[in-house]
C-alpha cells in the first residue's frame, strides 16, 4: 500500500476440532481437522505419516503435514499437488526490501483507508506541486484530476470485488 511495503508478526492460536473423517491425499492417509481464522471456517486434512506440523498460509500445529485447507464455502483453498524429498526449492529473497513493522490491528486498518481513498498519496503530491495538467504522449492536455478520479473509482469497485483470505482483523 501507498510508498510501504508492511509486515506483522502472527502466530494464531488455533483451536483445533479434530474429527474421525478420513481421506487419501497424495497417498497419505489424513484426518480432518476444523477451526476457524480470520471469520472463515476451514476444513483442514491432515496427514500424521509425516510429522512435520506445518501448512500453507498461516495454518500449522497439527500433529502431522497438512495437505489441504480450505474454508466451508470454498472460497479459499489449499492443496498438496505433489511431495518430494529433493531439496532444490526456490526460495524468494526479501532481504533487501524495506518493510514497516506494525501489528495486525494496525495493518488493516492501513488497508480499509487505502482501499477508500487509494489515490490520495497522488492527490497530496498534486496539490504539493500545484501541477494539475500535464501533456500525454500527443501532446494533448490531461486533466490529472479527472484521471486520478477515475483511477480512484474504478480501484475502489475492484477493491469492492476481491475475496480476500481474511475477512475479519
Amino acid at each position: 500500500f501507498l510508498e510501504n511495503d508492511f509486515k506483522y508478526s502472527e502466530y494464531p492460536n488455533f483451536k483445533f476440532e479434530i474429527t474421525q473423517k478420513k481421506k487419501n491425499i497424495l497417498g497419505y492417509d489424513c484426518t480432518l481437522a476444523k477451526t476457524n481464522y480470520g471469520g472463515r471456517d476451514y476444513n483442514i486434512y491432515f496427514t500424521n505419516q509425516i510429522p512435520i506440523q506445518e501448512g500453507p498460509y498461516k495454518f500449522f500445529g497439527l500433529p502431522g503435514l497438512i495437505l489441504q485447507v480450505y474454508d466451508v464455502e470454498r472460497k479459499h483453498s489449499f492443496t498438496a499437488v505433489g511431495i518430494t524429498k529433493n531439496k532444490a526449492y526456490i526460495q524468494l529473497d526479501i532481504s533487501q526490501r524495506k518493510f514497516v513493522e506494525t501489528t495486525r490491528q494496525k495493518y488493516f486498518i492501513v488497508r480499509k483507508n487505502y482501499e477508500s481513498n487509494p489515490m490520495q498519496r497522488s492527490f497530496e503530491l498534486m496539490n504539493n506541486t500545484q501541477i494539475y495538467e500535464k501533456p500525454d504522449a500527443n501532446g494533448n492536455m490531461v486533466n490529472l484530476i479527472e484521471l486520478n478520479n477515475r483511477v480512484q473509482k474504478s480501484m475502489i469497485e475492484q477493491f469492492k470485488t476481491q475475496n480476500k483470505i481474511e475477512i475479519k482483523p
